[in-house]
């Protein structure tokens, strides 16, 4: 029987303007440029970071979002040692409440099977960005995967829930 021990993490409100050294240290000088790119400040973006033996040094990190009063937590994209790391965000994500984790398909350059995760179904609309994306369950629960429609402003969540929810029902066509 083996024991999960969860990774020691840090976690950190992301600001597009600041500095992270530890991010350059692990030899990813370009990926705050990746992550400042979009604005997320209204999915209150957060570095998770997976803290070295030591207790200072990173040896991982990964920028994750959630929409207000959501149970889940979106993994954009993770540096230094994925599966580390990923422990790192599931445990973070449990311990918020979270029932599942998903991740985002940009760069997912490390297989997300071998860490739990799922494909989720392809979106409806013919091209989709990203193309992929993914999901792990933390929660003990079975929730059938509706057909997902794409949200493409921020005040269509109301349509596509209706669309999501006529799709679960079985009504929509």
């Amino acid at each position: 029987m083996s024991t999960h021990i969860p990774p020691k993490i840090l976690v950190i409100p992301f600001d597009r303007a600041a500095r992270y050294p530890e991010l350059d240290r692990l030899g990813h000088r370009d990926v705050l440029d990746r992550w400042r790119a979009t604005d997320r400040s209204t999915h209150s973006p957060r570095l998770v970071a997976v803290l070295g033996r030591e207790g200072d040094d990173w040896i991982g990190a990964a920028l994750v979002t959630a929409r207000p009063h959501t149970a889940y937590l979106k993994i954009v994209d993770v540096v230094g040692d994925v599966p580390v790391v990923v422990d790192g965000v599931v445990d973070y994500a449990r311990n918020t409440g979270a029932v599942q984790v998903k991740w985002e398909g940009w760069n997912v350059e490390s297989d997300p099977f071998a860490v739990g995760f799922t494909p989720l179904r392809a979106p409806t609309a013919e091209r989709f960005e990203p193309e992929r994306a993914f999901v792990r369950w933390i929660a003990d629960v079975e929730v059938p995967e509706p057909r997902y429609y794409r949200q493409t402003t921020h005040f269509t969540c109301g349509a596509v829930a209706a669309l999501i929810a006529q799709s679960h029902a079985g009504s929509a066509g």
